[in-house]
């Protein structure tokens, strides 16, 4: 039993008319008639006596149950008007981490404003920060929830726990080593990322490596069977992949297992942070992968090929949190997910 089949037959009751009572809950006929016709197989009674052409009619069950959700309704408004006010109360920050290079503030949005309004004295602080240190400011609780990528928390294991109790039906509960509950926000195709400098060197050493066949160098030395239209990943097998390194797990170890479908091992170099990688990759000393939420798919000073997996965003806190605004956050985070 839940609020919309109430509402649904408190609807019909008082218009006598299921079309009227969808007009009046901005809902379809049929998905009124389903909520009624749902409430009274879970009561188990017939609630309202319907005859063509006319008015619908309570039965005598229908009139009991009648005067038990209308007083159950008018009370729950009243506990939850006062609960809207309790709310408005309700002081605090939220402290909010969000991986480096990710252009996620339009997602975050519609999550804010409902904060805003719902929550007027809870302040949203967002900071950026690249894997380790992210994950490590929320170990500390420096930091309440952090916007992240799976692979950074990949040491858990999902748990079944009911939508009232968390974001998602399906929550990951981090094991005794690990102080992480997560949800999956998104999935995300990676992308290789290179600069143009970077694949002109390519092509040179592939002509270099032609023997006979000059008919197909065109007069700057370039191959006229490579273009930005059917550059490959595999085109990029002899070529440095930037990873940045995290203590937790073998980062390096993870662009290989991301290129190996492509047909080759790859030589990763790892750096300290995002920008370091960016910056290397900006400068043709090789290529990097990261994924479409990052801001540099909108860099025209790069070139990048959408490959065939994806990372997964994760929103990830801790088990342990007693912040009062983490609280209310995560409640507007469920709403609208």
């Amino acid at each position: 039993m839940n609020q919309r089949q109430i509402e649904s037959f408190l609807a019909v009751a008082e218009t006598g008319n299921f079309t009227r009572a969808a007009e009046r809950l901005y809902i379809s006929q049929p998905a009124v008639s389903k909520q009624v016709l749902s409430l009274e197989e879970e009561l188990g009674f017939l609630l309202l006596i319907r005859e063509y052409h006319k008015d619908v009619q309570l039965t005598e069950a229908g009139k009991l149950y009648y005067d038990f959700f209308h007083k159950v309704m008018g009370e729950y408004k009243a506990v939850y008007e006062q609960a809207q006010q309790y709310r408005k109360k309700v002081r605090g920050t939220v402290r909010l981490g969000i991986l480096t290079g990710w252009k996620i503030q339009d997602k975050l949005q519609n999550i804010l404003e409902q904060m805003k309004q719902n929550y007027p004295e809870i302040e949203v602080r967002m900071s950026f920060a690249d894997l380790e240190p992210l994950r490590k400011a929320a170990e500390s609780g420096k930091l309440d929830l952090i916007f992240t990528i799976r692979d950074s928390v990949k040491n858990v294991e999902f748990e079944r726990r009911s939508q009232s109790d968390c974001v998602h039906e399906q929550v990951a509960k981090a094991d005794c080593e690990c102080p992480f509950y997560w949800v999956k926000l998104a999935e995300m195709k990676r992308v290789l990322f290179y600069a143009e400098e970077l694949f002109e060197k390519i092509q040179k050493q592939s002509v270099n490596k032609m023997e006979d066949s000059l008919d197909k160098v065109d007069g700057d030395g370039f191959s006229k069977a490579k273009n930005k239209d059917n550059r490959t990943v595999q085109d990029f097998r002899e070529i440095t992949f930037f990873s940045v390194a995290d203590g937790a797990y073998d980062s390096g170890e993870l662009v290989r297992e991301y290129l190996r479908p492509y047909g080759f091992e790859a030589k990763v170099q790892l750096v300290p942070n995002i920008e370091e990688a960016v910056a290397r990759t900006y400068s043709g000393m090789g290529a990097m992968i990261i994924d479409e939420w990052s801001r540099e798919m909108k860099n025209t000073s790069l070139q990048h090929i959408v490959l065939d997996s994806c990372n997964e965003a994760v929103l990830a806190w801790r088990k342990e949190n007693k912040n009062p605004a983490f609280s209310c956050f995560l409640q507007e985070i469920q709403k609208l997910l």
